[in-house]
């Protein structure tokens, strides 16, 4: 094996991918994704109303929203009717952030990585880590280091083959703002 095989960028991703080495990157949106984006939240499937009518139906027992409350860790798990369109988790994915930025979180991390899947192929995680806005700006300065809400919002999705969407809310020890998957639920989901 020749050493120029390192320095190839295209090889290198195919050597990476091959061995299952993960790679973490920042979410980066294209300027059509976007557009589709604007598009969908216009449309009439557009929007949240699909998660929400998931939720619902989940406390009835459906199941394609599945969520439970542990006490240090809230987790819900909700996959799409049509698990091959990776588009409308991301969409979902995207909406949500967009919600909880309005509601009381602001943005702390956004990351994105690949690992191998040996069986099915690749699979793509793209994550928002968000924290709950500091009414002191100088408290704002130190909200890595301060015991405070983690709310991750997740779309893990294998192209062509399965996609899923997870919420999972980390209340803090002490002055937890939300302390449950049915409280989040109705901060992102309220009109």
């Amino acid at each position: 094996m020749s050493i120029t095989r390192y320095f190839d960028p295209k090889t290198a991703e195919e050597m990476r991918l091959r061995h299952g080495i993960v790679r973490k990157s920042g979410i980066v949106r294209s300027i059509d994704y976007k557009r589709q984006f604007a598009e969908w939240k216009k449309s009439k499937r557009g929007g949240l109303g699909l998660l929400r009518l998931a939720f619902e139906h989940s406390l009835l027992n459906d199941g394609r929203c599945k969520w439970n409350n542990l006490g240090h860790l809230c987790h819900l798990v909700y996959e799409p009717e049509s698990a091959a369109n990776t588009s409308e988790t991301l969409f979902l994915l995207d909406a949500l952030k967009e919600k909880a930025c309005k509601n009381e979180y602001s943005m702390l991390k956004a990351e994105s990585w690949k690992a191998l899947d040996p069986e099915q192929g690749v699979e793509v995680h793209q994550r928002y880590l968000l924290r709950p806005k500091s009414a002191n700006w100088f408290l704002g300065l130190f909200k890595r280091w301060q015991r405070a809400d983690l709310l991750v919002v997740e779309a893990v999705y294998i192209e062509q083959i399965h996609t899923r969407l997870e919420l999972r809310l980390y209340p803090a020890p002490r002055k937890a703002k939300i302390k449950s998957i049915p409280a989040l639920m109705e901060l992102l989901l309220k009109d």
